[in-house]
């Protein structure tokens, strides 16, 4: 997987907690489900943390917005890519 934080590409091998207090992220998510891949966007992200969670073997990513208190995970071995810029406006949705 690869992960992209305002710009520069870091180790997604290791732990990473990425938190915002302003207005978050915007978030693009490439994953895979059912052998197809979709882009997922998401607005006012306030944290990611890569390898929050283990299941038994399968890791995880979380997603999680203060602003809109909501969040979800998705599994690392189902994940592409994740490209995280800084947000430039509150949005109505996550």
């Amino acid at each position: 997987m690869k992960l992209i934080f305002l710009g520069e590409e870091l180790d997604s091998t290791k732990e990473q907690e990425l938190v915002d207090t302003g207005i978050g992220f915007y978030v693009t998510i490439k994953y895979k489900s059912n052998l197809v891949y979709h882009n997922e966007c998401i607005n006012n992200c306030t944290e990611v943390h890569n390898l929050y969670e283990t299941f038994g073997d399968r890791k995880c990513i979380a997603f999680e917005s203060n602003i809109h208190q909501t969040g979800f995970t998705r599994e690392i071995e189902n994940v592409e890519s994740v490209i995280i810029e800084l947000s430039d406006r509150i949005e109505q949705e996550f």
